[in-house]
């Protein structure tokens, strides 16, 4: 049977792969930016990088964010509150 990761473990790795997520959004702007695609990277940063960031940190505050985003899972783990899921029947099951 398998362990149960503690709450500092899981934190610490859904931060790490958002992090990779971030550092691959980078690589895809300096690409576009490199390529002298800067109509398409335009066009990418208003609209489906933007969802990403917004689904994710919001760390650029382009969109008013998700409806749930990573941002609030974090904050549930580190809170250890998910009271908000049981107060909306959207998120029963």
């Amino acid at each position: 049977m398998q362990e149960r990761m503690d709450r500092r473990e899981v934190y610490d790795t859904i931060m790490d792969a958002i992090a990779e997520i971030y550092s691959s959004l980078e690589i895809i702007e300096d690409t576009l930016k490199e390529g002298g695609f800067d109509g398409a990277l335009k066009r990418a940063k208003l609209y489906w990088l933007a969802h990403i960031d917004g689904a994710l940190l919001n760390q650029y505050g382009n969109l008013g964010g998700s409806f749930i985003s990573a941002k609030d899972t974090i904050e549930e783990i580190v809170n250890d509150d998910d009271s908000i899921y049981h107060t909306n029947s959207y998120f029963e099951r």
